[in-house]
């Protein structure tokens, strides 16, 4: 059965839309959204500079989110001597503190650098970290993007340092030194899309985006601060006083007679009026929709940084009943985000430190050595409770319907453990007591 728009040819149909669109005056001159574009309206390094020194909001921005991805650090796996032996070499180099201060860089300036000293010292020759031997790691240093000068970019898909600059060059006495790409870790706080147009490798500034944000919510909080000066306004009644004040005698009494009146009041809590006189005092409203107006704004700010209010402003978006778990869930938003961007920004651009490192800390590259992140995020003690009770009645049905190779099993089970922080080193542990003779084991027990 046919409907009855059915009927109606498609010609009908469009005329019957343009129409429409024309009484409306969609994407006319009428149209009020005609206007509305897109620019972009850089703000420069030494006003953003300025702004991360003023405002405690953008220098938070860019201090918290290093912090964080950095507060917990990461863990190696692998044999205990050379555990401790990689992280000695941590602590040596300060490679922790000097990732922080990076990424901190990173969000203000679009790029951060760690120049690394090892080798043969020829910072213009690329850098072989299978070359380097026990303690061939010297130093590491952190660099603004303003400290450094580039050089062409290289655009050859088949180099392995596409997109980076074919050299770095460092301002040294009167001179510059040219540094190889593989000599330097670069930081970005997001892919750079248009290196092929901008020619330089570096980023933009997270306050980019969200310097308007901010000074709408710093601007709108200074003014209700000025608000609250005008709060309370008294109103005087002078009979006659339109007639008076064309007389100028009259203005210059007047304004000395509320002169003294006011004085009068701050300093010994009296005002003086004539009889005659009728005051009204009136008091301004200022709950009237200012919080409201004052939370959008924030919730602006967030969205701009990508950082939960319960982070930035130490308090949560959401507010009554809701403000725990939603404070809550937001945290774990977060640190889930800066989980990935350990994943995908810091872990790849400290792959030739962390090879150097191994290398310094040990002579050599064990197969079986490697890192994992701790954890940003953990739920509660009794949800991470009941998830790995779940998990235990879950292997022990398997393992009781043998649907699964007990051995298979206890290491998948092994390796769970591991991954959620329960038991760090498990397999390590397992596999150093199966080599333990039972005679050995029974006597250490």
């Amino acid at each position: 059965m046919m409907n009855a728009t059915s009927s109606i040819s498609r010609p009908m149909v469009d005329s019957l839309r343009s129409l429409v669109g024309e009484m409306a005056g969609i994407g006319s001159a009428r149209d009020k959204g005609s206007a509305a574009h897109y620019t972009w309206d850089r703000v420069s390094p030494a006003e953003i500079r300025a702004m991360v020194e003023t405002s405690w909001i953008a220098a938070r921005a860019i201090e918290q989110p290093a912090a964080d991805m950095t507060s917990r650090w990461r863990t190696w796996q692998g044999k205990s001597s050379d555990v401790a032996a990689i992280e000695a070499e941590e602590q040596r180099i300060g490679l922790q503190a000097k990732v922080a201060t990076a990424l901190t860089l990173t969000a203000r300036d679009g790029a951060g650098l760690l120049l690394v000293g090892a080798g043969d010292g020829n910072s213009a020759e690329p850098l072989e970290p299978a070359s380097l031997g026990k303690g061939g790691l010297g130093w590491i240093q952190v660099m603004a993007r303003d400290q450094v000068s580039v050089g062409p970019l290289i655009r050859d898909p088949a180099n392995p340092w596409y997109g980076q600059p074919a050299e770095y060059r460092l301002a040294f006495d009167g001179s510059y030194v040219p540094i190889h790409p593989s000599r330097v870790c670069l930081f970005v706080p997001a892919p750079v899309l248009d290196w092929h147009l901008t020619n330089e490798p570096w980023g933009t500034s997270v306050l980019q985006r969200a310097y308007r944000p901010i000074a709408d919510l710093e601007q709108t909080l200074r003014a209700i601060q000025h608000l609250l000066f005008e709060s309370k306004q008294d109103i005087v009644a002078i009979e006659g006083l339109n007639r008076g004040v064309t007389n100028p005698e009259y203005r210059s009494a007047i304004i000395s007679r509320f002169a003294l009146a006011n004085m009068m009041k701050g300093l010994f809590s009296t005002l003086l009026m004539d009889k005659a006189e009728e005051i009204t005092t009136r008091q301004l409203d200022l709950g009237a929709g200012l919080p409201e107006t004052v939370d959008r704004l924030v919730i602006q700010v967030c969205g701009a940084l990508d950082i939960p209010a319960s982070r930035l402003f130490g308090r949560s978006s959401a507010s009554g009943l809701q403000a725990s778990t939603a404070g809550e869930s937001d945290d774990e938003r977060y640190f889930n985000s800066l989980s990935s961007k350990q994943r995908t920004m810091v872990g790849p651009a400290l792959r030739t430190i962390d090879e150097c490192l191994v290398r310094s800390a040990l002579g050599r590259r064990p197969r079986a050595s490697w890192y994992s992140w701790n954890p940003l995020w953990a739920d509660r003690a009794e949800v991470q409770a009941e998830v790995r009770l779940k998990h235990s009645q879950a292997a022990k049905n398997l393992a009781d319907a043998g649907l699964v190779d007990r051995a298979a099993l206890g290491k998948a089970v092994v390796s769970q453990s591991e991954d959620d922080g329960w038991l760090p080193a498990l397999a390590q542990h397992v596999t150093a007591a199966a080599a333990t003779p039972e005679s050995d084991r029974r006597a250490g027990g």
